[in-house]
């Protein structure tokens, strides 16, 4: 199992266990149309921003389960892709 510490694997799973949180709360909502169209739509109205928040509670899961495991090279890959999200929410709700 230590062959997959390392942390280019932390960060691709820290960038996509947000991203597909997101995309399945935006497939299973009330919203109609095709997904780039929602994507958009959730863009333009803020509510992108508000799914961010909660979708980054997947990489605190993900922390705590490779934390326990002692991979911390995992774990640092995980707080960088955490940082480059919350990032993007302080801009995004600041400048635009």
């Amino acid at each position: 199992m230590k062959k997959f510490n390392n942390f280019t694997l932390g960060l691709i799973v820290g960038i996509i266990a947000p991203a597909m949180v997101i995309v399945t709360v935006l497939l299973t909502g009330e919203l109609n149309g095709s997904f780039g169209e929602i994507l958009s739509y959730a863009y333009e109205v803020g509510y992108l921003n508000v799914l961010m928040r909660p979708a980054l509670l997947a990489n605190l899961a993900i922390f705590i389960f490779f934390f326990n495991m002692r991979m911390m090279k995992i774990c640092r890959g995980l707080i960088i892709a955490t940082f480059v999200f919350g990032l993007y929410l302080l801009v995004s709700t600041f400048v635009f």
